[in-house]
């Protein structure tokens, strides 16, 4: 249904999703904008701030840390409409390996938009009334792409 009103323009509800190509792949499952729906993103920048004082216990300099850029995203995996089957929508009940890249798409917004790289707080979430949820933690470091996938490093 398209909403009207008067007044100034507000942002309704969540428009964007995976990227339509290739949001993340999980061994042979893609997870994309047709085989999900999102359901909430919440964005914030997180740093750290240093105060430097002096002997007698004043502020005499404040330094901060790199910013790193943090999202929460909820969303319900489901099956592609093309070929939908249960089955095949509980193989999207997934999560990212740690490290991967995520790539959103469709927020007109580049605080939303873009790659992302999945740095933990996943969570699938199955109740007996409501369908699936699955939640996940994406951060965006300044100054750092996100280039090909995850190393070994041992």
């Amino acid at each position: 249904m398209a909403y009207t009103g008067i007044g100034r323009f507000v942002v309704r509800g969540v428009t964007g999703s995976f990227d339509t190509t290739t949001g993340f792949v999980v061994g042979a499952v893609t997870i994309t904008s047709a085989n999900t729906k999102m359901i909430s993103a919440s964005y914030r920048d997180d740093f750290s701030a240093t105060e430097h004082r002096d002997g007698t216990g004043s502020v005499f300099a404040v330094t901060f840390s790199e910013p790193v850029k943090r999202l929460s995203i909820r969303w319900t995996p489901m099956s592609p409409a093309a070929s939908g089957t249960l089955a095949l929508a509980k193989t999207n009940m997934v999560l990212p390996d740690p490290g991967d890249a995520v790539t959103l798409a469709g927020f007109g917004n580049t605080n939303f938009d873009g790659a992302w790289v999945y740095t933990g707080g996943g969570d699938v979430s199955l109740s007996s009334d409501a369908t699936v949820e699955v939640a996940m933690e994406l951060s965006r470091y300044v100054d750092t792409a996100v280039v090909g996938g995850t190393s070994t490093f041992s």
